[in-house]
């Protein structure tokens, strides 16, 4: 949760001072990860420009509005092929992989 993010934070500071760039990312994934598990979405990974979201269970209602939301036109495609339905979105130029993937899960979530 984001309390034990700050509290782990908050930890390595006052024992190592600033933590790096590196540490701040990790304890950003780990967050992006349980907030993807409790939405349904059990494994994110980045292919070069893309970033590949595989669905626990495929919700039509959760698809059909990340799908068709404005921000992720012609961006987001579903691939229910594999093994497991799979969510791909297409990063813009110079987009911050952790970022975008951060605001997708959010918006998963929301719709």
């Amino acid at each position: 949760s984001q309390e034990d993010a700050d509290e782990l934070l908050d930890e390595i500071v006052d024992r190592y001072g600033d933590p790096p760039k590196g540490a701040m990312n990790l304890i950003a994934i780990a967050l992006l990860r349980a907030r993807a598990a409790a939405a349904g979405i059990s494994d994110i990974s980045q292919k070069g420009r893309t970033v590949v979201f595989t669905l626990a269970s495929f919700e039509f209602e959760a698809v059909a509005a990340i799908c068709g939301a404005e921000t992720y036109k012609k961006r987001v495609f579903l691939s229910p092929k594999t093994e497991k339905p799979q969510l791909t979105l297409k990063l813009a130029p110079n987009e911050n992989p952790l970022k975008a993937a951060e605001a997708f899960v959010r918006e998963y979530t929301a719709g």
